[in-house]
């Protein structure tokens, strides 16, 4: 067996030495909220290491979801269940699971190793620390799954570790911007997201989405989160 590599790269995580800091603040005069989270720290801040990704919603996330807990209840999804009332757009399947290719879903667990192939015998290329983080599913081989992130890193990772609950996170190309949160599509403004945000996918009609940040609960445009296709429309679980 190949030894794992000494020098693993943390991902997205608070474990990567990015401190998350939550800012909810009302806007005099405005009527909506500013959800902003950590600075944003997506490059390479040394050979080995990056940065993270605003990950304080997800305990919110699980509130909102109907578990007291603050770990997500989506630990009791499968993965078939991340498809299973996505809109059919046509795509492939996967040959392990039958299941559309590509598709997303979210990490399980707080503590993710990818590899670099679809075993054990592979070294570990990086480890997430982000549970409820957004990935894509890409490929199959048996019980692994190549996964890629907002940043377009591809690796390995066996599906027990991937989650049916979606999420997204709001516009990771927009380093330094706002968008808005509605009461309804394209209705009023009730919050300002920042980018890089993540939170709870409820539902979308292929133009918006309804997402759960810091424990509110809007409307934002489909083509502005990472974590859904373009058009693709699925409804709220019952």
């Amino acid at each position: 067996m190949r030894a794992e590599d000494g020098r693993l790269r943390t991902r997205f995580g608070l474990l990567g030495g990015v401190a998350v800091s939550v800012v909810v603040m009302l806007a005099v005069g405005a009527g909506y909220l500013f959800l902003d989270g950590a600075a944003d720290a997506r490059h390479e801040t040394a050979a080995t290491e990056k940065g993270g990704y605003d990950t304080a919603a997800l305990a919110a996330m699980a509130a909102q979801a109907g578990n007291a807990s603050p770990s997500l209840s989506g630990e009791a999804v499968t993965e078939a269940d991340a498809t299973l009332q996505t809109a059919s757009l046509p795509i492939a399947r996967g040959p392990a699971s039958g299941l559309p290719l590509p598709r997303f879903v979210s990490l399980k667990r707080n503590k993710v190793r990818v590899r670099r192939g679809p075993s054990r015998e592979y070294s570990v290329a990086w480890v997430y620390h982000v549970r409820g983080l957004p990935v894509e599913v890409v490929a199959e081989f048996g019980n692994w799954r190549r996964i890629r992130d907002a940043d377009g890193s591809e690796g390995w990772v066996l599906r027990t570790l991937l989650s049916g609950w979606r999420t997204a996170m709001v516009a990771p190309w927009n380093k330094s911007g706002l968008l808005a949160l509605r009461d309804a599509p394209d209705g009023r403004i009730i919050a300002r997201v920042k980018s890089g945000v993540i939170g709870k996918l409820k539902e979308c009609n292929g133009q918006w989405c309804r997402l759960v940040v810091h424990d509110i609960e809007g409307w934002i445009e489909q083509d502005a989160l990472w974590g859904v296709y373009p058009e693709e429309k699925f409804a709220a679980a019952k």
